[in-house]
């Protein structure tokens, strides 16, 4: 592969013997396969090397975007040169390492999913849903909105700052009042939301455990 991009034999040498030979042949020949043009895979095996270093890649560990994006800084904070007013060149390089890094590592399946903060009424709302279906019987569609009001008003009260084990009546009374009061909700739409408090007030303890902030 490197014979086709390069003609010098110290970068011969220089890819050939690289770390993660086979993770960085493999991915170019992908390219090559895309219709990559030999000037774009001769910038694709640099920025391969550059990766490697900035992410201390080794055989088997994943990284993170954010990581990536830092590397990224970290380099660019290395190439730009005192004075440099001009930096178009410079910000469209950190792309392209960031836009190459995120591309190779994915096609290797060695870039990490972005972790998505659990909230922490989830399990509440998917017990409720639990308890829905199987305990009553209620159509998906049903259950789905059902669950959407529940977690409305589980949000309001984790916003608060509030243990959800104090949840009382009065809290699902003024949910439900701010419905027509605030939030402008016709009158089936608040029954619905009413029937939805309802039920989850009325859920077996056993189902929904106490979920503290």
């Amino acid at each position: 592969m490197f014979e086709k991009l390069f003609t010098s034999s110290k970068a011969l040498d220089r890819y050939s013997n690289g770390p993660l030979l086979e993770d960085r042949v493999r991915y170019l020949v992908h390219c090559a396969a895309q219709g990559s043009t030999r000037s774009s895979l001769r910038l694709t095996a640099q920025h391969q090397l550059v990766i490697i270093e900035y992410l201390r890649l080794q055989e088997s560990n994943s990284v993170t975007v954010k990581q990536i994006e830092a590397a990224a800084e970290l380099w660019i904070s290395r190439q730009l040169q005192p004075h440099t007013h001009n930096t178009i060149d410079y910000r469209w390089a950190r792309l392209r390492f960031i836009s190459e890094a995120r591309q190779w590592l994915s096609f290797l399946g060695r870039l990490r999913p972005l972790e998505i903060p659990r909230c922490p009424y989830a399990n509440l709302i998917e017990e409720f849903a639990d308890y829905m279906l199987r305990e009553k019987g209620l159509s998906q569609h049903t259950v789905r909105i059902r669950c959407w009001h529940v977690e409305q008003f589980l949000r309001r009260f984790w916003e608060g700052h509030r243990s959800f084990d104090e949840v009382t009546i009065t809290d699902i009374d003024a949910a439900v009042a701010r419905k027509g009061a605030q939030d402008g909700y016709a009158r089936t739409s608040i029954q619905s939301c009413i029937n939805s408090l309802r039920a989850f007030s009325t859920m077996p303890s056993s189902e929904a455990g106490a979920a503290p902030v």
